[in-house]
């Protein structure tokens, strides 16, 4: 289901939860003919989330990662994405395999951690977590470098609409 912001805007003001949800997420990410906005972003996606929209928590995650509009707190994005995976939203290990890549998380083994939280988002569908797993076997981070898997996940990433992969 597609909405344009001005229908976003007006279901929001409305109440209705999956369209602040959106909201919080066209801001963040700057879609749908709307720039982005984090003070925004944080507004619809904090409301989202307190009445229990899924995707909002990995939204305040995002920005809790980056430090955007809100002070960077690593434990707390980690903690949201969690609760966004823990309900089922598909994107959401995708940033902690993420933020064990990049070290914003610690551990012993953070590349082996970033491909089990890769694992978890590949199997749920999301395209990008496909993407990053088929990079971690092809370059053996994490796991014994082993191409035909690499190929298997940049495959169904690529299926799915991912430009990168594609390549």
């Amino acid at each position: 289901m597609s909405h344009t912001a001005e229908e976003l805007l007006q279901k929001s003001a409305e109440g209705d939860v999956e369209s602040m949800g959106i909201l919080g997420e066209t801001y963040l990410h700057g879609n749908k003919g709307l720039e982005v906005d984090y003070r925004l972003a944080y507004k619809w996606s904090k409301k989202a989330a307190d009445m229990g929209y899924v995707r909002s928590y990995t939204n305040l995650g995002i920005m809790y990662m980056e430090g955007s509009y809100v002070k960077r707190d690593t434990a707390y994005a980690c903690e949201l994405f969690t609760r966004a995976m823990d309900k089922g939203d598909m994107k959401a290990p995708r940033y902690i395999g993420l933020m064990y890549k990049t070290g914003k998380l610690s551990s012993d083994k953070p590349d082996e951690e970033a491909v089990r939280f890769f694992t978890i988002g590949a199997k749920n569908g999301d395209i990008t977590s496909q993407f990053y797993l088929g990079e971690m076997y092809e370059k053996g981070i994490g796991v014994k470098e082993d191409m035909d898997e690499a190929i298997k996940w940049y495959r169904k990433s690529a299926e799915r609409g991912d430009k990168i992969a594609k390549q």
